[in-house]
């Protein structure tokens, strides 16, 4: 099923980007609408949206968003080290939780309605200098860690902060934050050596995976074998060697690290530290590590039954490229399809496969010429939705919303 989202659709999504509360006058192109950022720890309802999408030729309910109020949009910021938004997540509430790595701040966006950045730049209580590691607790609060200072902040879904506090790792020697323990605490990735600034470095022969309970080490699992590896999800710039190391914490406590130079998949008890080694038969097909990496990160969700078997499988199929490598991380959604971006063609089109747990292609997506997406976009609570991260043409980075059930038909 290909499905293709209009460029006058696209124009009504995006929201121009200049600093937070600056106003954007009729007749600068974007469907000619008056839209307000609202400034740092300010929470305000939505202004007007833009015109509606009828009259942009749209069928009515195809893009809801357009009618109220969609195209979320962020400045990187012109300190921002990486450029462009940084992690996120929707949680089981539905509120957008987006990190801005350029204002050391986190935006919450609750139902459209309303919009709040909360954080500055520091090294106290909700004050930020490298975000990583953002993510969803059992009880509904969100987490953020700073590599630099070494602090977990938790806030409610409105930003509010619950507490703040520093992780055992030495500032600095964090790398992210990846997840609940087992029998309570959290798991995190640290280097024992770093070479390098934070954010330009390059870490080798030094990653850890460390269990955290009130503020002491319970276990420590590592140093991992390796040299030369960039921890995935830790953007400094385009590995220059071609490896990666996936980890991803499962449930009931187990532990999935994935080589990027081997075929391999392991799973780690992370009470007992035992490993499980899970081969991938894919030295005798045409793929790239990239499309390996792509696979080992969709098995995220326990909902997938990785298995060699289904891997195998997978790669099989007719309808998936396997000669060509896909880009950028895979998403699970809650109802078990598998999202993965085709690799970026220059001045062609973003487009995205959704695919079935067998690897069937469910879905093509085609976003506009103008729009870079970034990734795996976050789909929302019930399924409905899908929030890309993208760049328009002059490279200024954007939320780009998208009705999935309008794709469907």
């Amino acid at each position: 099923m290909e499905w293709e989202v209009p460029q006058m659709v696209a124009r009504a999504l995006v929201l121009a980007l200049v600093p937070m509360g600056t106003w954007f006058p009729q007749g600068a192109g974007f469907a000619g609408r008056e839209s307000f950022l609202f400034p740092h720890g300010v929470e305000a309802p939505v202004s007007d949206g833009p015109r509606s999408s009828a009259d942009e030729g749209v069928p009515p309910g195809c893009f809801p968003e357009i009618d109220e109020a969609s195209g979320r949009a962020f400045d990187g910021g012109a300190d921002s080290w990486f450029g462009r938004l940084g992690s996120g997540l929707i949680t089981e509430g539905g509120t957008w939780v987006i990190a801005d790595p350029g204002r050391m701040g986190i935006h919450f966006i609750h139902s459209t309605e309303t919009h709040r950045l909360v954080g500055r730049r520091g090294d106290g209580p909700g004050e930020f200098r490298i975000l990583t590691g953002l993510w969803e607790e059992e009880d509904g609060a969100v987490s953020v860690l700073d590599m630099v200072t070494g602090r977990m902040t938790r806030m409610d879904r409105t930003g509010e902060l619950l507490d703040s506090s520093r992780l055992v790792a030495e500032p600095g020697t964090v790398l992210g934050l990846m997840g609940p323990a087992p029998g309570g605490g959290i798991v995190a990735q640290r280097n024992l050596t770093r070479h390098g600034q934070p954010g330009v470095g390059l870490y080798r022969d030094s990653l850890e995976i460390v269990v955290e309970r009130d503020g002491r080490a319970a276990r420590v699992v590592g140093p991992l074998p390796g040299s030369d590896r960039f921890l995935e999800g830790f953007p400094i710039f385009p590995t220059p060697f071609g490896l990666r190391v996936t980890y991803r914490v499962l449930s009931g406590g187990r532990l999935l690290i994935a080589p990027g130079d081997r075929p391999e998949l392991r799973i780690m008890d992370l009470a007992t530290g035992t490993e499980t080694v899970v081969p991938v038969p894919l030295e005798s097909r045409p793929v790239t590590r990239d499309l390996r990496d792509a696979l080992s990160r969709a098995a995220q969700t326990d909902s997938l039954p990785w298995t060699a078997d289904l891997v195998d499988r997978w790669l099989s199929r007719g309808d998936l490229p396997t000669s060509t490598p896909v880009h950028g991380p895979a998403h699970v959604d809650r109802s078990g399809w598998i999202w993965v971006q085709e690799p970026p063609v220059p001045g062609a089109p973003a487009r995205y496969l959704v695919l079935d747990r067998e690897g069937h292609v469910h879905q093509r997506i085609t976003l506009p010429a103008q729009v870079r997406a970034h990734g795996a976009p976050f789909i929302d609570a019930d399924d409905s939705h899908a929030l890309f991260r993208a760049e328009d043409e002059l490279g200024t980075p954007f939320l780009l919303v998208l009705d999935r059930r309008c794709a469907s038909e």
